[in-house]
């Protein structure tokens, strides 16, 4: 569960996503087989790292969320892949190694 939750989230940001930290609130129960989240006595509703994690991920949603319209998105500057293709370098040298 942990890797298909990276793999999601690694997936979204290339979707250009914007994750906001403590991402992680997932419930998984117990290692497989066992009940999921919303059965009978899974604990799922009641679980503290759940009900935690979720909590936290939704405030950090929501100022992540009014940070970005306050300064109205993502700027542009400095992701334009033709730009690059062009020989722009944004006002940093090339991030190569050398």
């Amino acid at each position: 569960m942990k890797h298909v939750a990276m793999n999601v989230l690694y997936s979204l940001q290339h979707l250009v996503y914007t994750i906001p930290s403590q991402a992680d609130a997932v419930w998984s129960g117990e290692a497989s087989p066992g009940p999921s989240y919303l059965d009978e006595a899974s604990g799922g509703r009641d679980n503290e790292f759940r009900q935690r994690n979720t909590t936290f991920l939704t405030w950090n949603l929501m100022h992540l969320a009014a940070m970005l319209k306050r300064c109205g998105g993502i700027p542009a500057h400095g992701n334009h892949r033709s730009a690059w293709d062009a020989g722009a370098r944004f006002d940093h040298p090339n991030p190569e190694n050398r």
